[in-house]
């Protein structure tokens, strides 16, 4: 929802500066907007708006969390390595245990469970799963059973 709501008013940008460019604003006489001018700040202005919708966009498609047996990796927003965790630096996964559940609900969006991956060190890794069809928390949890065992 925040990224749409990102998108329009990036979206607006352009359409706000034509009209205050195109304002009855006093201007000294012989001084009223050019065309020459006014173009090129609209043509400018909706080129900043596109380059930065198309940097949200990718801030927000390109982060992802890969399991591995031997730990997990995510991706910054650029899509390279942000952060390589071991199964060993994992203290716990909460979120997945049954009775510690955190549910987020956006109206006319299906709940959303909370999940978090504390770790020894560092900042923790915190992440949504679609309730009653949640596929990484498990995973991640029967992979850092698996590593920690004994």
């Amino acid at each position: 929802m925040l990224y749409w709501l990102y998108g329009t008013i990036v979206a607006m940008f352009p359409i706000g500066s034509l009209l205050v460019m195109l304002s009855g604003q006093k201007s000294p006489p012989g001084r009223e907007p050019q065309a020459v001018v006014v173009i090129p700040a609209f043509i400018a202005a909706t080129a900043l708006a596109v380059f930065l919708f198309y940097c949200g966009y990718g801030s927000v498609r390109k982060r992802a969390v890969y399991l591995y047996p031997q730990g997990y990796l995510t991706t910054s927003s650029l899509g390279r390595v942000s952060r390589l965790v071991r199964w060993e630096e994992v203290k716990s996964i909460g979120g997945y245990q049954p009775g510690v559940v955190t549910t987020v609900q956006v109206i006319g969006q299906p709940a959303r469970v909370m999940y978090r991956i504390r770790h020894h060190r560092g900042r923790s890794l915190k992440f949504t799963e679609i309730a009653g069809r949640e596929q990484l928390a498990p995973l991640a949890y029967q992979l850092h059973a698996a590593a920690v065992a004994p």
